[in-house]
């Protein structure tokens, strides 16, 4: 009979017992990633996402005493274009990532950039055996995105016409620009951006008090030139700027990966000043 809502010790034994003779005992592997709840299986990658804390539960599993865990990423070959097909072929070469919990039924670790994060389980039932395998790998696969610059694609969000502020008299109220709405290819945030006024030399804030405008880099509207999920430009007019010539500033757009918008296609947005 079931136990506590859960299956009981009998149904696992008898379960067990259908196995092949030389595996009664031996541990039996079941595992998921957290949050997700996708289940896990040797050789079959589950999609997951980045800035992210992960957790492979492998709780339900039988007959273990003792779990002994490992995590590698390695950098992927491809970007994805289709979310829903993600190019998740590994590159040469891996590198070790942090577990907490290694020797527990559900180690966690933190997800911070695109790449195929591989488990290395090896478990013991107290008697020396493994189970099926000698070891067992799930892989978790964060895919890489290209950021690129599709004002006209994602229109209407992206108002990429845009017209700020102008007085003569003194400074122009500031205008966020929702420049975030005007790229495509964002899946690995936080984003850096930086703006500049001849395409070549970007930075948190360009411009001065002596030049048409101001634009600096926002993060959850306040002034920062640091990485965040949800980055923006505050752009403002100067009254030394002339309310009859539109101001051309460049954008560039990089993903915690270190991707960034294309410099042979930087983006630019010419704002106008609205009297």
């Amino acid at each position: 009979m079931d136990f506590n809502n859960g299956t009981s010790a009998g149904s696992t034994l008898a379960k067990a017992m259908q196995q092949t003779a030389s595996l009664v005992g031996q541990p039996v592997i079941n595992a998921t990633i957290l949050p997700s709840g996708k289940p896990l299986a040797p050789g079959t990658p589950v999609q997951g996402s980045n800035a992210s804390t992960s957790r492979i539960d492998a709780s339900a599993s039988d007959f273990v005493t003792q779990y002994n865990w490992a995590l590698t990423m390695s950098q992927l070959q491809d970007f994805t274009t289709d979310p829903k097909n993600a190019a998740c072929a590994a590159g040469n070469g891996s590198s070790s990532i942090p577990l907490v919990g290694d020797t527990g039924t559900a180690p966690g670790f933190y997800v911070q950039k695109s790449g195929l994060y591989r488990a290395t389980l090896t478990p013991d039932n107290g008697v020396g055996q493994t189970g099926s395998a000698s070891s067992y790998e799930y892989d978790v696969c964060v895919p890489n995105f290209q950021p690129a610059w599709t004002p006209v694609a994602n229109r209407p969000a992206c108002n990429d016409l845009p017209a700020a502020p102008f007085s003569s008299t003194a400074d122009g109220a500031p205008k966020a620009l929702g420049v975030l709405a005007c790229f495509g290819g964002l899946g690995n945030p936080p984003y850096s951006v930086g703006v500049s006024s001849d395409g070549q030399n970007f930075a948190a804030t360009t411009g001065s008090t002596s030049s048409a405008y101001v634009a600096s880099v926002t993060c959850n509207q306040s002034l920062s030139g640091a990485p965040c999920v949800s980055p923006d430009v505050q752009f403002q007019f100067k009254a030394t700027a002339n309310s009859t010539t539109p101001s051309r500033v460049y954008f560039q757009l990089c993903d915690v990966d270190g991707d960034c918008t294309a410099s042979g296609a930087l983006p630019a947005w010419t704002c106008r000043p609205r009297l």
